[in-house]
């Protein structure tokens, strides 16, 4: 799941796409919560730990290109952090393409 695109921007505009895809299906929101709800913070560290990984993969693939990348806390606030609020906590709708523009408040032109 982690996308090799050739580049930081595009590289987390297909992660988020992708996460985002995946939080719209029923089942994968229901285990989310799931988890989330009857884990406390044990349930919470388990949905994070993996895309935590996933993204710092990304940033070190990036800074091996020679590109300082943000930082991985950064990261998961920019991309991880909405994403999840929005499909845990509200009905907002979660679109692919909403995803991709959380990108773009980390990595502005």
């Amino acid at each position: 799941m982690v996308p090799d695109t050739g580049g930081l921007r595009s590289d987390l505009e297909r992660y988020a796409y992708d996460l985002a895809k995946d939080l719209c299906d029923p089942d994968t929101l229901a285990l989310v919560r799931a988890t989330i709800g009857t884990g406390g913070e044990q349930g919470a560290a388990a949905c994070r730990g993996e895309r935590r990984r996933q993204l710092e993969a990304i940033l070190e693939r990036d800074q091996a290109r020679g590109n300082p990348p943000p930082s991985l806390e950064r990261t998961t606030d920019a991309v991880l952090a909405p994403l999840y609020h929005r499909a845990v906590f509200t009905n907002e709708p979660l679109t692919p393409e909403w995803a991709q523009t959380l990108v773009s408040h980390l990595l502005p032109d």
